[in-house]
């Protein structure tokens, strides 16, 4: 049996209500630990209740993914399953897809999570199984904050279709002012994710000299722009039916 971690080291052995029990004097203090003592059923109790309610909707939006990607591709959902278990990469994109719906908190991610998935699970070519496969942890990484950076640097075609968008080029400080909510280091960790993912591009670009209107020296970096994969992934929850905010 490992040795435990000397920050664990204290606590070996000590059954976990005891060491909330101590967290709880600790915090308090003098007479109000009592108190609090005799409040942590009732919000033990709610917390549990909270977290199976969490848990329980993992599971069925993890098994939603299969049943709408079936739906999308025209087949059963049993034959998803059947293909997933052919082989370790099939398996690892069902698995990838079903933890993110699992984790999604808006209906239009899994619903392009389970058209990539019947997409990958169902291609005969193993390129288009990898492709989806990027997708799918796309995806899993988009929430509502990432969401609003991609958002800002895409502008709609008036009078074209949806998804005709106009890919912007912004600074920092213009991304900034699109978006004024979001602080630096807020909005730093975001594009910094997105990156990650191969959504958005860094183009080098060389800017006007204020001074005399020539062109001024390349800013490699400082620009941001959303990428090809990213227009791809944005399409994918277009498709689903998400909308740009008002």
């Amino acid at each position: 049996m490992p040795e435990p971690h000397e920050i664990e080291g204290p606590f070996a052995g000590i059954a976990a209500d005891v060491v909330a029990g101590a967290v709880f004097a600790a915090v308090a203090g003098g007479g109000v630990a009592g108190v609090l003592a005799g409040a942590f059923q009732p919000i033990a109790t709610r917390a549990l209740e909270l977290s199976s309610r969490e848990m329980v909707g993992h599971q069925q939006r993890g098994v939603a993914v299969y049943v709408v990607g079936a739906a999308q591709a025209g087949v059963e959902p049993q034959e998803l399953l059947d293909k997933a278990a052919e082989g370790p990469d099939r398996l690892h994109l069902a698995c990838s897809a079903a933890q993110a719906a699992g984790e999604s908190r808006y209906p239009e991610r899994i619903i392009a999570l389970g058209r990539a998935l019947a997409r990958g699970l169902l291609a005969e070519d193993d390129a288009v199984l990898d492709h989806e496969q990027l997708v799918v942890e796309a995806l899993s990484r988009l929430d509502r904050p990432h969401l609003v950076v991609l958002w800002a640097l895409l502008e709609d075609e008036p009078g074209r279709s949806p998804g005709s968008w106009r890919q912007l080029t912004l600074s920092w400080v213009e991304l900034q002012e699109r978006i004024p909510g979001y602080g630096a280091a807020s909005l730093t960790r975001l594009v910094a994710a997105l990156d990650r993912e191969g959504l958005l591009d860094t183009p080098t670009m060389s800017t006007v000299a204020p001074d005399d209107g020539r062109p001024d020296d390349l800013h490699p970096g400082e620009f941001l722009a959303v990428s090809d994969f990213g227009i791809d992934v944005m399409t994918e929850l277009l498709q689903a039916g998400l909308q740009r905010p008002s």
